[in-house]
């Protein structure tokens, strides 16, 4: 366990502090935002409005409401049941780019909910634009090391919370009517 964390330590220096630069600053600041995740459900809702597919808007309703409680159940439940402090707030080397926000890092909220989108994504747009979203799921989850309010396995913990609810998400969503109106009125993923 020791080495772990030890690796931990030395892959979050590496990332923050030895990649540290204005540039990246605002690179990862960019991509700890909401936007690349915003950017794609606007890609997705141009798509359903250009195939006239006004059915599929429930298909965003399930993938936001899937984020929003995967979101609830990592801020809520598993940070405070596990406790593990922020490395900007534990960890005098960090450098801290924007602000230490919260107490509790694991997991990763953002990474959690940037693999619950990616997943879905992936399972409803097929591999192409899946391969998108797992893309920017990357950069968000690298973002937050970058930005020192993460630890690595933090990371790998919200993007593991958050693909396997996001597969039960789509489970569940494959045995619902919403599916059935979606596999009706839309053309197979590319």
């Amino acid at each position: 366990m020791e080495q772990l964390l030890n690796w931990d330590h030395q892959i979050l220096y590496f990332i923050n502090k030895q990649l540290s630069a204005p540039w990246n600053d605002w690179t990862m600041s960019f991509w700890s935002a909401e936007w690349p995740w915003f950017s794609l459900l606007i890609i997705f809702f141009a798509e359903m409005i250009l195939r006239k597919q006004w059915s599929q808007i429930g298909i965003l309703l399930w993938i936001g409401a899937t984020v929003g409680l995967a979101d609830i159940l990592s801020h809520f439940v598993f940070k405070p049941w596990i406790g593990r402090v922020r490395p900007c707030r534990t960890l005098d080397f960090v450098h801290i780019v924007e602000n230490c926000s919260g107490w509790f890092s694991f997991p990763s909220n953002h990474a959690t909910n940037a693999a619950v989108f990616a997943v879905l994504w992936l399972c409803l747009r097929g591999p192409r634009q899946g391969a998108i979203a797992v893309g920017c799921g990357v950069m968000v989850g690298l973002s937050r090391v970058y930005l020192g309010v993460h630890y690595p396995s933090d990371i790998l913990g919200g993007f593991l919370f958050g693909s396997l609810f996001g597969l039960l998400s789509f489970q569940i969503l494959k045995r619902s009517r919403l599916w059935a109106r979606h596999n009706s009125t839309s053309s197979p993923p590319s």
